[in-house]
C-alpha cells in the first residue's frame, strides 16, 4: 500500500493538476484559471502525492463562517486508495482552522461514489439544484458538513 502526502498546490505541480482536472471533469478549469488560484488568498488547494506522483487535488474557498469545496479530483489510476478521503479530511481541517462552521459542496446527482465518500465524511444532503450541470444536463445535490471548532 502506498503512502499519501498532501502538499500545497504550487507551480511545480500545476501541470499534473491540470491533467487530473481534464481527466476528471466534463468542463475542466483552464490552465490560466488554475494558475490564478495560486494567488487567491480566500482559497486553499492541496495536492495528494502517492509515492511521489501527483494523484489528486482539492480546493476550498473560505467565506465568513462557511467554506465551499471548489474541486476535488483523483486521477483515474489512483482511485479507491483513500486519496479522496484524505483530501476531504484535510479540507475540513483547513476550514475549521479558518473559523468556518460548515463545509459546503455540490455534486452531480449521478455521482454516487462521490456522494458516498461525502456521507462517510459526515455530509448530509440539503437539497437539489435542478439542471445545474451541463453536458450532460444533470441536477446538483447540495450537501454540507458541520465542522468541529479548531482547538
Amino acid at each position: 500500500m502506498g503512502k499519501i502526502a498532501l502538499v500545497p498546490l504550487s507551480e511545480k505541480n500545476l501541470d499534473a493538476v491540470y491533467e487530473i482536472d481534464r481527466a476528471s471533469f466534463t468542463h475542466p478549469w483552464s490552465y490560466a484559471l488554475l494558475q490564478a488560484e495560486l494567488c487567491n488568498e480566500q482559497a486553499a488547494y492541496l495536492v495528494a502525492e502517492w509515492e511521489g506522483t501527483c494523484a489528486g487535488y482539492a480546493g476550498v474557498q473560505f467565506a465568513c463562517d462557511c467554506a465551499e469545496v471548489l474541486n476535488i479530483a483523483v486521477h483515474p489510476d489512483f482511485r479507491r486508495k483513500g486519496i479522496g478521503r484524505a483530501l476531504m479530511q484535510a479540507l475540513a481541517e483547513l476550514a475549521a482552522q479558518r473559523g468556518c462552521e460548515k463545509l459546503l459542496l455540490e455534486v452531480r446527482a449521478s455521482g454516487e461514489a462521490a456522494q458516498a465518500l461525502y456521507r462517510a465524511q459526515g455530509f448530509v444532503t440539503d437539497g437539489v439544484r435542478r439542471g445545474y450541470y451541463r453536458e450532460p444536463c444533470e441536477d446538483a445535490v447540495l450537501m454540507h458538513c458541520d465542522l468541529a471548532p479548531a482547538p
